[in-house]
């Protein structure tokens, strides 16, 4: 595209992941923890080392510490991410988000570091998206992003920040304005309740993920269900989401429909849970080709 307009900018966090493995995560008391590692994570970083791999155009926008992130910035370069939307600071640390883990579900705790102020006004320039992708974030950072930032379509993916950043008033704003929406389904629940109606009621188009039970989209009155793509293994669903996320945009750079590119997106996260997301190593051809077969 035009130096002067941008497929996709996609705002989130880059965090580092520590992660605490478990056999089982207890509703209270103490279990014993299997492994830890430290991993590169965040919404904006697990989906940009997953679609670097799938070769479209986007860049990220994020906020982050270089006392703790100058390996995974790095890393992103080398896979080459366009990273020129961070925001590097020396002060503070962060965002780092501690996981527990059984392999099949998680619980995330997140230090937000530099991501708990405003930043996009600082690296956003005046540059058109065809899609601006509004994920985790602060609630008026991102509407003043949704009210300056030019661009066609607004994808709205507050991710699990919708239980403790949004209210009744931010959600109405974000849902009416986007022309996508995007949820899990535990998020979907807290959006009904903090709404009082369900957000398929609001948003132009919904998109619901359900992990091993795939994904629906509810559009103009009507349902539609994307089954999964079964994995030949699963070495931990933590980025599951955002790999399908990736795979999403795969799909709608191609000009696919919404709901076929859901489908690309089911294939991509199905391939991303096999490994660690920093070795993801499809290409598009490869997703496209699983996509036919």
């Amino acid at each position: 595209m035009a130096e002067d307009a941008l497929f996709l900018g996609f705002t989130g966090h880059i965090n580092m992941d520590i992660v605490l493995r478990t056999d089982h995560i207890p509703a209270s008391g103490s279990t014993s923890v299997t492994d830890i590692e430290e991993n590169f994570g965040g919404t904006a970083g697990n989906f940009a080392m997953v679609a670097a791999r799938l070769g479209y155009p986007f860049r990220v926008y994020s906020s982050v510490s270089l006392s703790t992130h100058r390996a995974y910035l790095d890393f992103l370069h080398k896979i080459g991410v366009d990273t020129s939307g961070v925001y590097l600071t020396d002060s503070d640390r962060g965002p780092v988000c501690y996981t527990v883990s059984d392999s099949g579900e998680q619980i995330y705790f997140v230090y937000q570091g530099p991501m708990a102020s405003p930043y996009l006004h600082k690296v956003i320039r005046n540059i058109h998206h065809e899609y601006l992708h509004l994920g985790t974030g602060l609630p008026e950072d991102l509407r003043w992003a949704a009210e300056n930032v030019p661009h066609r379509n607004l994808v709205f993916d507050p991710g699990q920040e919708i239980a403790y950043r949004y209210n009744k008033s931010d959600l109405e704003y974000f849902m009416s304005k986007a022309k996508l929406c995007i949820l899990n389904e535990n998020e979907n629940r807290i959006a009904s309740r903090i709404l009082g109606k369900s957000p398929e009621n609001i948003c132009s188009s919904l998109i619901v993920t359900m992990g091993v039970r795939g994904s629906v989209l509810y559009e103009g009155g009507q349902t539609h269900s994307v089954p999964p793509r079964k994995s030949v293994r699963v070495y931990d669903t933590i980025g599951a989401g955002d790999a399908f996320r990736a795979g999403l945009y795969l799909g709608l750079y191609k000009r696919f429909s919404l709901l076929e590119s859901m489908r690309v997106g089911s294939v991509v996260a199905s391939l991303a849970i096999q490994g660690p997301l920093r070795d993801f190593s499809y290409s598009q051809e490869q997703v496209l080709a699983m996509l036919r077969d």
